[in-house]
């Protein structure tokens, strides 16, 4: 068993088969996450993703970011560096500056397919959206199964 940390999350979610409102088109396979500081200061935060394909099977945990310093009034987005396919349940989360009422940071989770930047409605998650919680396991620590790739960060 891993750690735990305070933090905020999207709780889980199914990746759709298709994007909602394209009737040809293909799945979503791509997780942003947008960062904002309004503040004066510089903030920090550790952001985590949890997938699974199959009820009953062990979770795959992507690499834990690292502590990411956010820059006082700056927007950074954050990528989840894997390719979700169709039936693949994701759960994002943060620790840090984050809390429920944006008063530090603000996080926004989208879910786009990346071909085009065609959002997914289900796999949006607004700050407002998220919610607290004490489970956010850090697999580094853990010695969990977690792929090899690092969040892809640009500011």
């Amino acid at each position: 068993m891993g750690l735990t940390f305070l933090g905020l999350t999207t709780g889980p979610f199914r990746v759709p088969s298709k994007v909602s409102g394209d009737p040809v088109g293909t799945n979503p396979d791509t997780v942003r996450v947008e960062v904002m500081n309004p503040t004066h200061t510089d903030l920090e935060a550790e952001f985590f993703a949890d997938f699974g394909t199959e009820p009953g099977s062990p979770l795959t945990h992507v690499t834990p970011s690292g502590v990411i310093t956010f820059p006082a009034d700056s927007l950074t987005t954050l990528q989840v560096p894997v390719t979700f396919i169709p039936g693949q349940v994701v759960r994002v989360s943060m620790t840090g500056d984050v809390r429920t009422n944006g008063t530090l940071l603000e996080v926004e989770v989208i879910g786009l397919r990346s071909s085009d930047n065609m959002n997914e409605p289900t796999m949006f998650f607004r700050h407002h959206d998220l919610f607290p919680t004490n489970n956010i396991t850090s697999p580094t620590l853990a010695g969990a199964p977690s792929s090899n790739r690092q969040w892809i960060i640009s500011k």
